[in-house]
């Protein structure tokens, strides 16, 4: 008789869990099921379509140190083979894939492209991110460069004792730069003053300004060549991006997990996970108005830890976690799509742009507005823009409490707000109107390192506790991780299984 097909249940369709799904399906004979409370996949990195212009809830490059996911990223989308239109028209080299399709011919392709970050301060663009160069300290203007880099000098001298973000800050920049722009970011970031946010470890290794590493940078161009400085900076700069998105990829992802035979049911909002001292034995979700109840030997969850102590409930075991988990607090995400026909600032970069325009990915906010930061779609990928050749896509970032009145206000008021403040940046000139404009909420999308956090550990041990139980992503862990992080956390989470010793199921938090 043919031993059971083991299954794993893998709550929400992230890309921490889709990867998840697919390791499951390429490493192990485990048949995987996702249930996914909306109608598309990939989370908070899905990519919204309006009026034919292309908007992610949230961008981020494709790149990273871990060969497994930049290798999942290329089986998933190829790089391109051809030189994509806005390549063509600023005659922009770019490194492309042998046999690579051509964006023009192709929606499923990685395009490479160039960060280009900048910060808004003073309305003044400044190099991100920030170090004393000689362009910021050329906007900074003499008597406030040398309050920074005499308050940068101070710490090498005196140090705060690292107990709250608040001093780690000012031990990574001096306190004057950290007063001026590291305090407001912070602030609207996280929703609370630095001194009370809790530190994750991985924040310590941050370098802050560093001048030494600046010093050996100087003196290392010396000996180099303008095409060479040039060659450097491309390669420290350059990321793969999906044509079409960054949604696109979880949405090819997907159609893998499919064509392996996998399950990925949308609209299944789980009500309840039935827990049994240590041990889970199914999950209740309802779709399409009915309660329908899924067994599973594995289950995977990668949903915001607060909703998953709510399905699971209190019991006897879990009651300490349960009322720590239930109280964990996060920022939501409001994310306003505004087309323009040009922006009022023009491009004084030694970087080409189409017509002039900026040529930045992302541009972060610091005082004078509620936006954290803008991304320039044009400049991710032009195919993202219905006419990117005469309009400018925006897509600018808030991050709000769920008590924020702006967090309840309608769309109409948030455009409003969001255009207003485009015009005192001096983006947009003030008799501009947007061509078209939307609004996107997302709630619980960061999670929050407040005093709550410091309980983290409880909620850990318990988890770590539930045999079957692989808490995957950063809502799953309630971390903040980059895209590529979320990713390689799912597979670990497979490799947990699959290896434990190597690999042990504790480490996912880590």
């Amino acid at each position: 008789m043919d031993k059971r097909q083991e299954i794993a249940i893998i709550i929400g369709a992230s890309p921490a869990s889709l990867a998840a799904a697919l390791y499951l399906l390429r490493e192990t004979n485990i048949h995987p099921i996702i249930l996914e409370a909306k109608n598309e996949v990939g989370g908070i990195s899905s990519t919204k379509v309006h009026k034919g212009n292309y908007i992610d809830l949230k961008s981020c490059p494709f790149v990273s140190e871990h060969k497994i996911v930049n290798d999942l990223w290329l089986s998933s989308l190829r790089a391109q083979g051809k030189q994509s239109k806005d390549d063509r028209l600023l005659n922009r080299s770019v490194p492309l894939a042998k046999a690579g399709p051509d964006p023009e011919n192709s929606d499923e392709v990685l395009l490479t492209r160039y960060k280009q970050e900048r910060l808004m301060f003073d309305n003044k663009l400044f190099d991100w991110p920030f170090t004393l160069s000689s362009t910021n300290q050329r906007l900074l203007g003499t008597n406030r460069f040398r309050k920074a880099y005499f308050g940068y000098l101070k710490t090498k001298f005196s140090k705060h004792v690292e107990e709250n973000y608040e001093n780690v800050l000012i031990n990574r920049y001096g306190e004057p730069l950290y007063t001026n722009i590291y305090l407001p970011m912070s602030e609207k970031i996280f929703g609370y003053h630095p001194s009370k946010q809790t530190i994750d470890p991985k924040i310590k290794d941050f370098s802050g300004l560093c001048l030494r590493r600046r010093l050996g940078r100087f003196l290392t161009g010396l000996f180099q060549s303008k095409k060479k400085k040039a060659e450097i900076r491309k390669k420290e700069t350059q990321f793969y991006y999906p044509k079409l998105g960054a949604g696109q990829m979880y949405e090819a992802i997907a159609r893998q997990i499919l064509a392996r035979g996998g399950e990925i049911i949308l609209n299944a909002r789980v009500n309840k996970i039935y827990l049994e001292r240590f041990h889970i034995n199914g999950v209740e979700y309802i779709k399409d108005g009915e309660k329908q109840t899924l067994r599973g030997d594995y289950y995977f969850s990668s949903i915001a830890l607060s909703d998953f102590f709510e399905f699971v409930g209190p019991t006897p075991l879990n009651r300490e976690a349960y009322d720590i988990a239930t109280k964990l607090n996060y920022r939501n995400l409001i994310k306003v799509g505004i087309l323009v026909n040009k922006l009022a600032i023009k491009n004084e970069t030694k970087l080409p742009s189409i017509d002039d325009n900026l040529p930045d990915t992302t541009i972060h906010f610091s005082d004078n507005v509620k936006a954290s930061s803008m991304q320039i779609y044009n400049n991710w990928s032009p195919y993202m823009v219905r006419d990117f050749q005469n309009t400018v896509w925006l897509g600018i970032h808030y991050y709000v409490s769920p008590d924020e009145n702006f967090w309840r206000e309608g769309d109409d008021k948030i455009i409003q707000f969001t255009v207003k403040e485009l015009r005192k940046t001096g983006l947009i000139e003030h008799n501009d109107e947007p061509l078209t404009t939307v609004v996107y909420k997302e709630d619980k999308a960061y999670p929050v390192y407040d005093q709550v956090y410091t309980n983290m550990p409880l909620i850990r041990k318990f988890t770590n506790q539930v045999d079957n139980l692989y808490c995957i992503g950063g809502s799953g862990t309630h971390r903040r991780l980059q895209m590529d992080e979320s990713i390689l956390s799912g597979i670990n989470a497979v490799r947990s299984i699959t290896n434990p010793v190597l690999y042990p199921k504790n480490n996912l938090w880590k």
